[in-house]
């Protein structure tokens, strides 16, 4: 995409509040028909703005977070990378990629525009969509002010061995088998712990964020390994102000009380473990009773979140007019 062009502005799902464009980027590396990302926007006109990108089996709906951010004078954006959520396009196998660093080119072409129009630009990065970020960071050339990463996704989840051998053998079975399915038990129970129509008090589209996840293919998997590996050996470590929040434990989920107040999701543990490989300037927070999107755990934690998220950015913004 040639980020000279002007995006087309149109109105967004989410109501009057908000508009989206569309950020063409062209043949899918993949093979799959042309890619797009999205870019979200608040109507809010703020001098700071904070850049939203999710995870895996997901997609930005969250206006609560928005109308946060703006009433402490921040506009909110949010990317839908590449065949997730407004930018899936049909026929397209959700949220796949071969390579997290394909995302580069999502995220570069999204942050242009907004990087024009803010003096201050702060990134919120969650799970998956944490590497995507990391990833491009260590190469973009466009400002960023600081970096809010919401429970990343740094490590490969598993025993001590299979985390290791995850990437050779994702590998030698995509070389014969290229659209391999990781077989893993549908577990909805994350999904249930936020939808409002089961036991939580969020509203989304399940057809864009399924109860249960997407089915995931073991080149994804591999992709994902190979960036956490990427980071561990530091080839991903910025100077920007970066800060990790985190539940303050991992669950089970196997009661509602559980999934309510822990991360089901990923080893908080290993988060902590893995965070430092991030930034050189970094600040770790683990929140009690906060779930693994910590902007969806209940209150007061998800104010509380909230409330650090702009005392970082205010903290570490180039301009602080």
């Amino acid at each position: 995409m040639s980020v000279d062009k002007p995006l087309q502005w149109r109105p967004d799902r989410l109501g009057a509040d908000y508009e989206y464009a569309l950020c063409e980027l062209g043949p899918d590396p993949d093979g799959e028909s042309p890619v797009c990302a999205a870019l979200v926007r608040h109507k809010s006109q703020h001098e700071h703005a904070a850049v939203m990108v999710h995870g895996m089996t997901d997609y930005f709906f969250h206006d609560h977070v928005a109308r946060y951010l703006d009433s402490r004078a921040v506009t909110t954006y949010a990317v839908d990378l590449r065949k997730c959520g407004r930018a899936l396009r049909e026929g397209q196998t959700p949220h796949h990629v071969s390579d997290i660093r394909l995302y580069c080119e999502d995220l570069e072409a999204a942050l242009q525009p907004v990087v024009e129009a803010h003096s201050s630009v702060s990134l919120i990065a969650h799970s998956t969509g944490a590497l995507a970020v990391a990833e491009w960071l260590a190469q973009t050339t466009l400002p960023v002010d600081s970096v809010i990463y919401n429970s990343p996704w740094l490590e490969m989840l598993g025993p001590p061995w299979l985390r290791t051998h995850v990437p050779r053998l994702a590998g030698a079975i995509t070389r014969l088998r290229p659209e391999a399915l990781l077989r893993q038990k549908p577990d909805p129970s994350y999904g249930t712990s936020l939808h409002r129509d089961y036991d939580g008090e969020w509203d989304y589209d399940l057809q864009l964020k399924p109860l249960a996840g997407f089915p995931k293919r073991l080149s994804w998997l591999q992709a994902v390994a190979q960036s956490q590996q990427r980071l561990a050996r530091d080839e991903l470590r910025t100077q920007i102000a970066s800060l990790v929040l985190t539940a303050e434990r991992s669950g089970e989920g196997d009661t509602l009380a559980d999934a309510h107040s822990s991360d089901i999701v990923l080893e908080v543990a290993d988060i902590w473990a893995r965070a430092p490989h991030l930034s050189s300037v970094l600040s770790i927070t683990a929140l009690p009773q906060a779930m693994h999107d910590v902007y969806l755990s209940a209150q007061p934690t998800r104010t509380q979140a909230l409330e650090l998220t702009v005392d970082w950015m205010r903290r570490h913004r180039r301009h602080t007019s």
